[in-house]
């Protein structure tokens, strides 16, 4: 099968199925599979967990700390300065300094007001994580198809099949970029930016610690299923491997949303690089 071929059966599966392997749509509506911004909005908005309703963690009073206090908070913005300035721009509750914010009243900061989590700077500047991320579980596929390309497809095909999501709610996590806003709200931060602790380097585009940590647990998943396709020929298989699969994987993001969630709760405002996963 040529690479084209391969791309065209993928893409086809990838229309036809639940299944979504790459981060590629932003935010178009909640129904929308691909919309992995939508998704984590919506998860935002109702019960993350049995354990944990996300109600709870972005809902006032969980924020009341900032609430409370002067007309103008003190806490250094995450924000930084680029070359064509202020980044994000026109960050909505900037003052003119870049470090001074004012205040939300309660309930200002809460899902399903006004256009909160339909804007990465509203209410706060947020990032829609995906638990699993995007590139490792790209890189993950790849190296398990070093010996045999072949592979590549069938574990792509597989897991399409299987109805794996990447950019589902399940994968999903809304995490403020600032630290204060993070302590407030008990998650971890993000990134950690420009203002790292003691041996922290600045990250503002990644996150390597944490990708590190989870790639371990997502290789073991996808070099299992590769070592089960190279034991018979593939077209013997039937879907269980590739649902399995699947539930690894997912079993990945649900333990992981936990620990973050308890994590957040431990050490307020740390960022994900520093969380052990």
């Amino acid at each position: 099968m040529s690479n084209h071929e391969t791309e065209e059966k993928l893409d086809a599966l990838h229309a036809n199925t639940k299944g979504c392997l790459t981060r590629h749509q932003r935010r178009m509506n909640s129904s929308h599979k691909c919309s992995h911004m939508d998704h984590a909005r919506l998860k935002a908005e109702t019960a993350g967990n049995s354990h944990h309703a996300a109600e709870d963690i972005y809902k006032h009073p969980r924020y009341d700390s900032i609430c409370t206090g002067p007309n103008k908070a003190t806490f250094k913005s995450a924000a930084r300065l680029t070359k064509k300035g202020i980044f994000p721009p026109n960050y909505a509750i900037e003052i003119t300094d870049g470090f001074r914010k004012v205040r939300p009243k309660a309930k200002d900061w809460d899902p399903c007001v006004g256009e909160n989590f339909r804007h990465f700077t509203k209410p706060y500047w947020h990032n829609s994580h995906h638990i699993v991320p995007n590139g490792v579980l790209a890189t993950a596929i790849l190296e398990a198809s070093k010996k045999d390309q072949r592979l590549s497809y069938l574990i792509k095909s597989g897991l399409l099949k299987a109805g794996y999501n990447l950019n589902a709610r399940l994968n999903m996590i809304i995490l403020p970029m600032e630290k204060e806003v993070a302590a407030a709200l008990m998650l971890p931060r993000h990134l950690v930016g420009g203002e790292g602790g003691t041996n922290e380097k600045k990250e503002y585009f990644s996150h390597k610690d944490y990708s590190t940590r989870i790639a371990d647990k997502v290789k073991a998943v996808i070099d299992e299923y590769a070592n089960i396709l190279t034991k018979d020929p593939p077209e013997d298989h039937d879907r269980k491997p590739s649902e399995l699969s699947k539930a690894k994987l997912e079993r990945i993001s649900k333990t992981v949303y936990t620990l973050l969630l308890a994590a957040g709760s431990d050490r307020k405002g740390d960022p994900l690089s520093s969380v052990d996963v």
